[in-house]
Parts: structure tokens; sequence; C-alpha cells
């Protein structure tokens, strides 16, 4: 939302290695660790399913602008 700044994710991890590409290091222990961080009462919550709703919104028009035939009939 305007306003909102992005939070620094620092690379010192390896990318994950899928075989034919390399791509971007697995954070999601970190949304979990913050999920459960939260409903401990230990942190407030970085995001929300709204904000998650909107990537898979993305990813789903990525897949559809590759067409079936770069995504395995997707």
């Amino acid at each position: 939302t305007e306003g909102d700044e992005l939070a620094h994710v620092p690379s010192i991890e390896r990318p994950n290695d899928y075989g034919h590409y390399e791509g971007s290091m697995s954070n999601h222990d970190k949304v979990i660790e913050n999920v459960i961080d939260a409903l401990q009462d230990r942190s407030s919550i970085k995001t929300s399913a709204l904000e998650g709703m909107k990537v898979v919104e993305i990813i789903e028009r990525m897949y559809a602008a590759a067409g079936p035939e770069r995504t395995g009939g997707r």
C-alpha cells in the first residue's frame, strides 16, 4: 500500500537449485516464523492474506503470458 516500505531481505543464502533453473532463495521459513510470532504476541504480522493473494495473481498472470507450451500445459 502507499507509504509502505519493503523490508530488506539479505541474500546471504544460496538460491534454490531446480536443476535447469537456479532462482530466488526461499523465504517461506521467515514468513512462517512471523506468523507464529504474531500468533504468540511476540511480533506484529508483516504481511496480509490480501498481499499474498496479489502475489499469486501476479504469478498466475506470468504463467498465462508464457502460454501452455512454456508451462507444461498450465
